[in-house]
């Protein structure tokens, strides 16, 4: 599940990503890992890029392999570097033009990496909110939840901004069920069952303006979203076993996730 190799491995399956040249877009943790999972096997492709990683992950090297700008901003709490890399993802897909392809690439840490609020939104209100979801003692779902009530880039938002491109989504799943909608609070996917945003903010400790309502999963804009989890808690459970059974152990493989 390391994610330069997921990411490699992915792109030489038989129903890989077709070749010719893309746009690069890698969000999370392991941004800088998978974007040189790209860079090994398809750097010739790469037409330029954003890469938002945590801060301190940044690599040089990988801007050295390919065409694409590394921002970093905190995780596991947002700040104004998160909504600069925000701002920066939005402005990248407005400005490509109309026949742009894109690959993406999603991975743990996120939610707190990028973000973009309603206008008259207090950044320092988004950091409060966020350290008081962290202690809140509710499930990854639940929080995704609220980040995505409050966010103009989180439930599809983001990948709105495709307009209908296509854009093949890469994505290590640290959430139970790898659901892509809930991967990063789904910045490139809508919403099955949309949430009323003023009910799921009713009961917070700060409250923040309300962004426009997320698309939902049958938005055209989102039509040309491919998703494909290429890591996950149970394929590392897998691999685990695996390796335990090559070396001659008896082995019984949990179907719970690990957590």
């Amino acid at each position: 599940v390391e994610g330069r190799a997921a990411v490699a491995r992915a792109l030489n399956e038989p129903s890989a990503i077709p070749h010719g040249p893309f746009h690069l877009l890698a969000i999370g943790k392991a941004a800088v890992a998978m974007a040189h999972g790209v860079a090994d096997q398809r750097a010739d492709d790469v037409l330029g890029g954003r890469v938002v990683t945590r801060c301190g992950y940044a690599d040089a090297d990988l801007t050295r392999r390919l065409p694409v700008e590394v921002l970093t901003a905190p995780h596991p709490v947002p700040d104004e570097r998160s909504l600069a890399a925000g701002q920066a993802l939005g402005d990248y897909l407005d400005d490509t033009p109309s026949d742009a392809r894109f690959v993406c690439l999603i991975s743990g840490g996120a939610s707190s990496l990028v973000e973009q609020l309603a206008d008259g939104a207090d950044p320092q209100a988004l950091s409060v909110l966020n350290e008081w979801l962290l202690g809140s003692g509710l499930d990854i779902g639940q929080m995704n939840r609220i980040r995505t009530a409050v966010s103009g880039i989180k439930g599809g938002r983001l990948g709105a901004r495709l307009r209908g491109r296509r854009a093949d989504v890469l994505l290590i799943s640290d959430v139970p069920g790898d659901d892509p909608a809930v991967i990063g609070s789904g910045l490139f996917f809508g919403q099955n069952t949309p949430d009323d945003p003023a009910e799921v903010i009713r009961d917070l400790p700060v409250q923040l303006p309300l962004p426009p309502p997320p698309p939902a999963v049958n938005n055209p804009t989102l039509a040309g979203v491919h998703p494909s989890i290429i890591a996950s808690n149970r394929l590392a459970r897998e691999a685990v076993a695996q390796a335990a059974q090559a070396a001659g152990w008896a082995v019984s493989c949990s179907d719970q996730f690990i957590e």
